[in-house]
């Protein structure tokens, strides 16, 4: 499915359960750091984010502490996702006729802002928006899903926010999450 705001306020009060693997990263600088994705739900009415090839397909962009992770949309992905955010911040744009989304780790001694100026290779950016956390009253983080399926550019993306109560800080469980807003970002 993909990830519209009208369908992802819908699914507020639900529950979304996020299955990607954490990637296994070591190094310095930008990574690419990219899962194709799959959106949906499971036959007990919960949102599901996996790995594997969606309908229409989708990019995971992974978080990688305290660096600049960024995933390029391959051929036929009109949408992405990234999390946990909780005071990250996220990058999308183009770059040679393809659509960017990248996860800037924020937390102490991230080196995100200097990994992603040196990249290594430029681009237009569209936006860049800070994810705050989004309860100090519970422990919370935020899946961002951006959304280029009405057009490759700045006029034409969707940036909604997810926020997800979890049963700890800094991570998604191993299991669903209650989604307790949406917010449209852009």
């Amino acid at each position: 499915m993909k990830p519209s705001f009208s369908g992802l306020v819908a699914a507020k009060n639900g529950q979304l359960a996020v299955t990607l693997r954490a990637p296994n990263t070591g190094g310095t600088g930008a990574i690419s750091c990219r899962s194709q994705a799959s959106l949906g739900t499971d036959g007990n009415g919960i949102l599901t984010l996996s790995a594997g090839i969606g309908n229409p397909p989708g990019m995971w962009v992974h978080y990688v502490e305290t660096r600049a992770a960024y995933g390029i949309a391959e051929a036929g992905e009109t949408w992405s996702a990234s999390g946990p955010f909780s005071g990250c911040q996220i990058v999308v744009g183009s770059t040679d006729g393809r659509v960017f989304v990248a996860h800037l780790a924020q937390q102490s001694g991230s080196t995100a802002d200097t990994d992603w100026s040196g990249r290594g290779w430029k681009g237009d950016v569209w936006g860049r928006w800070k994810v705050p956390v989004p309860s100090y009253d519970f422990y919370s983080n935020s899946v961002v899903f951006v959304d280029w399926s009405k057009g490759a550019s700045p006029k034409d993306i969707s940036v909604v926010r997810v926020d997800l109560r979890t049963r700890s800080m800094g991570g998604f469980d191993n299991g669903p999450m209650e989604i307790f807003n949406v917010v449209q970002v852009a």
